[in-house]
């Protein structure tokens, strides 16, 4: 009974996301969606609808919020099993990764893959790079992803793909890397990279959605599964990155996929990719001779 239950409230917050968005295509739709959302009771309404389709106000009210109608998440089989297809394709977003990384693809000696699911992001770039054979690349994941990152690496024949259990390993690495994954984490990126001892030399952020404005709290929906994101402002993680040593190189739109926001279609954004290098007076002395 709870289940079905379950089930339909999730069916109408679909139905009422999809009418919200298809609202704020029309001609003022966005501000007479911004209006209801002013108005308490309204908008109070128009949540109870949206059911796990609604905004929170951080990722942690969000996942418990979710579980309550959707129990799966990262851990769901599907989620693993389109990671293994992604293994075996090169995707258009990862083109301007691979162009602005190709300079420095022979010297790396260090890569820490955050939120790298199953390792399946080494394999394009391997096949496109030619990565050295001295790399180590280490995936960090929540812990049930070890067994299948290793497994994986085992069936493919690759001994420079690991697990890491720790973000102090990303210490000082030659590249930090987060892929469609910033969103999942409630810290601005450059908040991660500040707790470390060192920081990476490269730093690169791709596939992700970003927020207009001031960041927002939200939900991917599945087929049978639910993720808690976070869009955080896109010009806040630029300037955040840029206060503790790194430059912008690159900016690049990603077409694949789009996040919008039912209640907040003022801040919906395309997803972005970002390619930094920490500035040589940031740089230990030892790795800029």
């Amino acid at each position: 009974m709870a289940v079905g239950l379950n089930r339909m409230r999730v069916g109408i917050g679909s139905s009422t996301a999809v009418g919200l968005r298809a609202l704020a295509r029309l001609p003022h739709g966005t501000r007479l969606i911004r209006f209801m959302a002013r108005h308490p009771l309204i908008e109070r309404s128009l949540r109870g609808l949206l059911c796990v389709y609604q905004p929170f106000p951080d990722i942690e009210t969000a996942t418990k919020y979710i579980r309550r109608f959707i129990p799966a998440g990262h851990e769901h089989s599907d989620v693993v099993s389109q990671l293994k297809q992604f293994a075996d394709v090169t995707r258009e977003s990862d083109y301007p990764v691979l162009f602005y990384l190709c300079g420095y693809a022979s010297g790396l000696s260090t890569v820490f893959d955050l939120g790298g699911g199953i390792g399946n992001l080494f394999y394009p770039y391997d096949r496109e790079l030619r990565l050295p054979a001295t790399l180590r690349w280490m995936v960090h994941d929540l812990p049930d992803k070890e067994e299948i990152v290793l497994q994986f690496a085992k069936s493919r024949n690759e001994h420079r793909v690991g697990f890491s259990r720790r973000m102090e390993d990303a210490s000082g690495v030659d590249l930090f890397i987060v892929s469609g994954a910033l969103h999942y984490f409630e810290d601005e990126l450059a908040v991660i990279l500040g707790r470390l001892a060192e920081l990476p030399r490269l730093a690169v952020v791709n596939r992700t959605p970003f927020s207009r404005a001031e960041p927002i709290v939200t939900t991917q929906v599945g087929d049978g599964y639910v993720h808690a994101c976070k869009l955080h402002s896109l010009a806040g993680t630029i300037a955040g990155m840029e206060a503790i040593g790194y430059r912008l190189i690159a900016k690049w739109p990603v077409h694949e996929r789009a996040s919008r926001v039912p209640l907040r279609p003022d801040l919906n954004d395309t997803y972005w990719g970002l390619f930094f290098v920490l500035d040589a007076d940031r740089r230990p002395k030892d790795a800029s001779q």
